[in-house]
């Protein structure tokens, strides 16, 4: 993906990415105005590189990640990138993941604030 894409207007996107890092790559602030966004992502892994998302995302109200591979870093990768988003009206999560727990409850999402 390239880097030096960016908007100010796109509100709203539909997108099935290859990896993880893609996401990261655009929910980086490069499109600051987007409200919805609804991700298809084949491989949900660690990045092979360092990519240093900690902005919030306070304009994004729904989010929607599909994947129907297995995951083992739901708790390294989805979950920060959940709590960045500090406005979220609508979550969406189909995904496989494989993790110590049983189950992912209320308690593993408890930081983002619902409106």
């Amino acid at each position: 993906m390239s880097t030096t894409i960016s908007s100010s207007i796109l509100l709203e996107l539909h997108i099935k990415l290859y990896k993880f890092t893609d996401c990261l790559y655009l929910l980086d602030g490069r499109f600051d105005s987007l409200e919805k966004v609804f991700l298809d992502i084949c491989q949900i892994s660690t990045p092979e590189i360092v990519i240093n998302n900690k902005k919030e995302l306070p304009k994004l109200k729904a989010f929607s990640l599909y994947s129907d591979q297995p995951t083992f870093q739901y708790n390294e990768l989805i979950v920060p990138l959940l709590h960045r988003m500090v406005n979220l009206e609508e979550l969406d999560l189909h995904l496989v993941v494989h993790c110590e727990k049983r189950f992912v409850d209320d308690h593993n999402l408890k930081y983002i604030q619902y409106h």
